[in-house]
């Protein structure tokens, strides 16, 4: 005797039960979101933890292989330089930010004088390129138009 598919589909549960098992399901959903949601920051340390350990597994595996470290010694060596990159880039921004900042505290009062002669704008077009090229290592260039060097 062979069934179609409607017969092969039909679901004998009452509504009810689709119902209640419905039900439950929504109500189970709101739940994890929510103390998922709530519990987030917990574990948010594990998740960051797990995302490098993914990214770092291949690179381990491949100082193994190729160079014949132990994962050990791989995984030391991936966190220092992790480490030392980091360390790196946040000399470089502080840096940077250190000599545009005193550039800026230096070029101040001029700033503020050209703003109170009326002509602000351009004055102040004129430092801020000023100062770019100061901090690139150029010489400042004289009171000639924008865009000129002087020397």
């Amino acid at each position: 005797m062979e069934m179609n598919c409607k017969e092969k589909l039909r679901d004998e549960r009452s509504y009810w039960k689709v119902a209640v098992s419905l039900g439950f399901s929504l109500v189970g959903t709101c739940l994890f979101l929510y103390f998922g949601y709530k519990l987030l920051g917990f574990f948010m340390p594990f998740v960051i933890g797990w995302c490098i350990a993914s990214i770092a597994s291949p690179v381990v595996n491949w100082l193994e292989k190729r160079l014949k470290i132990i994962k050990k010694w791989g995984s030391a060596l991936i966190i220092i330089g992790v480490l030392g990159a980091v360390g790196l880039l946040i000399y470089l921004l502080v840096s940077t930010l250190s000599r545009e900042i005193a550039g800026l505290i230096q070029n101040m009062p001029d700033m503020y004088e050209d703003l109170e002669a009326g002509d602000g704008r351009r004055q102040f077009e004129r430092h801020l390129q000023a100062s770019a090229r100061r901090s690139q290592g150029r010489m400042a260039y004289d009171d000639g138009e924008p865009g000129e060097y002087g020397g």
